[in-house]
């Protein structure tokens, strides 16, 4: 059976093969430079199985979204001091509006077809700052068929040149990192 690549279907077989090949999507090296990143209550959308909830301290609020209902379950099983929600991050955008300090979005906008778009929902999201994530380089078809991108970045100036005035940070030596501030007084 063929599956619409990024639907919630798509991505719970995506990521039970994953957990078969015992790929938790683990990152440390990017994660523990994201957790530094972090201020205050953290929205973590597209967790997967949580990982990168594991590089922060225990009492901060965090919540990861996913859209894979066997993502959160293996992530609420392996991570119960953690709240993780199922559902699609971006249709719950008006829900989720200054619901949180940081948002970090990891390997998360090149999924989407407009990410300018999509980083400007995300960025309603957080009161202070908003980390990002993305693969380097221009799509290839075996990553849009195997692993749904479909917007690929080839370095640090096509993100500037798409998402303006943004901090870069190092991740790994594939991946694109950044991060904006947006400060929002209550």
């Amino acid at each position: 059976m063929t599956l619409e690549p990024n639907s919630a279907e798509w991505w719970d077989r995506l990521c039970r093969r994953y957990a078969e090949k015992g790929d938790g999507r683990d990152r440390p090296f990017e994660y523990e430079r994201i957790a530094a990143l972090c201020k205050g209550s953290i929205l973590d959308i597209g967790c997967c199985f949580g990982a990168f909830s594991d590089y922060l301290f225990s009492p901060v609020q965090y919540l990861g979204i996913d859209i894979s209902e066997y993502a959160i379950a293996c992530a609420r099983t392996r991570r119960p001091i953690r709240l993780f929600l199922c559902g699609d991050a971006i249709q719950m955008t008006p829900l989720l509006r200054h619901c949180c300090d940081t948002v970090v979005a990891g390997q998360f906008i090149e999924h989407y077809e407009d990410p300018v778009r999509t980083v400007g929902l995300l960025a309603r999201l957080p009161r202070r700052r908003l980390i990002i994530t993305v693969p380097r380089g221009p799509v290839q078809d075996h990553q849009r068929e195997n692993d749904g991108h479909r917007y690929g970045w080839a370095d640090e100036d096509a993100v500037r040149a798409d998402f303006g005035d943004v901090q870069f940070f190092e991740g790994a030596s594939h991946h694109i990192c950044w991060y904006q501030d947006v400060e929002r007084r209550e």
